[in-house]
């Protein structure tokens, strides 16, 4: 959608106000001129990002494959990290490094920063301090911080033993920096230093979760996003202390916000689960595998337990229909909802039993 506004700036040619207000909508941009300014920072922070990982990673990989593969293979790599793609040139992605603390280093960051979501990253380099940050911004920050925090330890805890994966692993260095990759790239990052197919049925299951939570709004990663997540959790939090509103950072959310999170939570599970039940009816193999499969096609993701290169025709298809609705549907669905006319009547209230 941005590169599409670009062309047509370009070119010369009108944007339509609806254009601008899917735009804005999605940038969270209140007026035309924030919204320029914020696309160009897109552009120039996604430069610098990609430049800045290219010559790191080239300083290992230079002395290592020479100038030309080198600088090829740390390219293709900061560029496919920054944008949450995941493609690795190896056959085993970046297994080979599981121990190296700068492959590690890098290419998490660049993930992250890509996933974090470009709003973000325009108030903290607009602002100095937290307390001056945007609302949407403390948010991301600090949910960031715990989600990847918490989903460390658990993998720690949960395959230190395995044989196959951190339990092979001899340094307790590697084991820390296995952990922390294999925690925080499932938000759609896609890349793996261990062997996913070996990680336990419970790491799995974490997995699946980190997947369908995702980046951050207006990023490069998908997901219902991080955000979404995080207001699920506060409108939880109000009912069970039979508050009106989420309240947070001392700011209370309203009815629209909440009603979008949980548009956009119900429309992904539907898509997962009914990609999840063609799978396994039409294709042969463990359930969990499957499951896997499908939330990471809809999380865009790109990590597999090996079942992928095995699916049918018909599979493929099903994997390919999941990638595209989530990196487009549930983010349009939301706004379009969260966007009709207001109601020109108002019905008497009614009672429906819940819980």
């Amino acid at each position: 959608m941005t590169f599409g506004i670009f062309l047509l700036n370009f070119s010369g040619s009108q944007i339509t106000m609806r254009h601008r207000a899917a735009l804005s909508e999605a940038l969270n941009q209140t007026n035309q001129g924030d919204l320029w300014r914020t696309l160009r920072l897109m552009l120039g922070f996604t430069v610098v990002m990609e430049l800045t990982g290219t010559m790191l990673l080239a300083s290992l990989w230079v002395p290592q494959m020479g100038w030309s593969s080198g600088l090829y293979y740390s390219f293709f790599h900061a560029v496919s990290a920054f944008n949450n793609a995941g493609f690795g040139l190896a056959a085993d992605s970046l297994t080979g490094y599981v121990g190296n603390p700068l492959v590690n280093s890098v290419i998490s960051m660049l993930f992250i920063l890509g996933g974090l979501g470009f709003i973000v990253v325009a108030d903290m380099l607009n602002k100095r301090r937290f307390q001056e940050y945007a609302l949407h911004t403390k948010v991301m920050l600090i949910a960031t911080v715990v989600i990847n925090a918490v989903a460390m330890l658990a993998i720690l805890m949960l395959e230190h033993g395995n044989p196959n994966t951190l339990g092979a692993l001899n340094e307790p260095s590697d084991k820390l920096w296995a952990a922390w990759f294999q925690a925080v790239v499932p938000r759609t990052a896609g890349f793996n230093t261990v062997d996913i197919a070996a990680l336990y049925p419970s790491t799995a299951f974490l997995m699946m979760g980190l997947m369908f939570i995702g980046g951050g709004s207006g990023s490069t990663a998908s997901g219902i996003k991080l955000s979404t997540f995080v207001i699920l959790l506060l409108a939880t939090r109000t009912f069970l202390r039979q508050q009106e509103r989420p309240v947070i950072f001392g700011r209370s959310l309203s009815a629209r916000i909440v009603t979008k999170a949980l548009a956009t939570t119900i429309i992904s599970l539907f898509c997962v689960i009914s990609g999840t039940f063609l799978l396994a009816m039409i294709e042969p193999g463990d359930f969990l595998n499957l499951a896997f499969e499908a939330v990471s096609a809809f999380g865009t993701v790109g990590m597999s337990r090996g079942v992928t290169a095995n699916l049918s025709a018909a599979g493929q298809v099903i994997i390919m229909v999941l990638m595209l609705i989530g990196r487009v549907g549930p983010l349009t669905f939301a706004f379009l909802i969260a966007n009709r006319p207001g109601e020109r009547i108002r019905y008497p209230d009614g009672q429906i039993s819940v819980g």
